[in-house]
């Protein structure tokens, strides 16, 4: 899908958000640096010791003063006259000066140029981010989530092993840090805000895998609501009852609406299908619930069939419903 489609629903980016974003890329950059930092620091202090021992006559910290000057030709002290202290001052500024200049010319590109680091880029976007939706899988699935979810104006970080280039640039488009690589690494979950986000959804084609990432998001932010993917419907029933993830398959969700649209019901034309579990002001029959709320109830807790009207809904129990986007949205943020 065109990135353009989304540049008009992609809201600006407030400047204390960016300022943030920016502070965040220059601190991972820095980090990558530690290395040429150090070196250059050793440099200073090791030649301005060496320096304080050979001349004799100037202190510890002026000598590093000195030695600092010299790497930036601005030699404070009038030229020496011993002889291996002139071999100091011509050699010193070479080496220091290599040192810096190596640093600095990396750092320069990697700071400029942010696609050589877009993993680094999108994480410091994500850590800006509070309340958010962490998004593993951007396949066809997992952009129709992101979509949608941007549509509804909620943040989303997306992470993905390989995720397509178009993709990719659609969801800068709709202002969506996508990080690449293993979710399945703290480290890539945390660099995603997973601490701060207050769902995660799986939509990885690997049942095993979406459990692993899942059990890790929940060892990360015990509050996070989990949304899992699922091939296996007898999987997914045990994974809401003995870890109390939302767990569907793509294929038990689209079939009700299928045997909707035969029986002739609005689902057919719905804007919008969502699962969610009955509260409890929800008790009743499922007529009541389908009135009250001017929705269709498909199927309830992963069956493929709509239930009758006399039906008796349970607390705790899952129902995929179908309606008017307004409605399906007002419905679920009730819950």
């Amino acid at each position: 899908m065109p990135a353009e489609r989304h540049r008009s629903a992609s809201g600006h980016r407030g400047w204390w958000r960016d300022l943030c974003i920016a502070g965040r890329d220059t601190a991972i950059v820095i980090a990558q640096f530690k290395g040429q930092l150090l070196a250059f620091s050793a440099s200073i202090i090791g030649c301005g010791t060496a320096y304080w021992l050979l001349a004799g006559d100037v202190g510890l910290i002026q000598s590093w003063y000195v030695v600092l000057d010299l790497a930036f030709l601005q030699p404070m002290i009038p030229w020496p006259s011993v002889w291996y202290l002139q071999i100091f001052f011509f050699l010193m500024p070479v080496l220091v000066t290599a040192i810096l200049a190596h640093g600095l010319a990396d750092f320069a590109v990697l700071m400029f140029n942010r696609r050589m680091r877009g993993k680094e880029w999108a994480m410091a976007v994500a850590s800006t981010l509070r309340g958010h939706v962490v998004l593993v899988g951007f396949g066809h699935l997992g952009f129709r989530v992101a979509e949608s979810l941007h549509l509804q104006g909620t943040a989303v970080a997306v992470i993905d092993q390989h995720p397509d280039d178009d993709l990719i640039d659609t969801a800068r488009a709709m202002d969506m840090p996508v990080i690449t690589g293993d979710a399945s690494r703290e480290g890539l979950l945390e660099g995603a805000g997973i601490r701060h986000a207050r769902c995660i959804v799986l939509c990885v084609q690997n049942d095993s895998l979406n459990l692993q990432i899942a059990l890790k998001a929940r060892h990360l932010n015990p509050a996070i609501k989990v949304v899992v993917r699922i091939f296996d419907d007898g999987f997914a029933v045990h994974l809401r009852q003995q870890f109390g993830f939302l767990a569907m398959s793509a294929t038990s969700i689209a079939a009700p609406g299928f045997v909707a649209a035969v029986d002739g019901a609005e689902a057919a034309s719905a804007h919008a299908v969502l699962t969610i579990p009955v509260a409890a002001a929800d008790a009743g029959s499922v007529a009541a619930f389908e009135a009250r709320h001017q929705v269709r109830i498909l199927s309830l807790a992963g069956g493929s069939q709509p239930p009758s009207g006399e039906t008796l809904l349970v607390v705790g129990q899952h129902l995929v419903i179908a309606g008017t986007t307004a409605v399906v949205r007002q419905v679920a943020k009730a819950r």
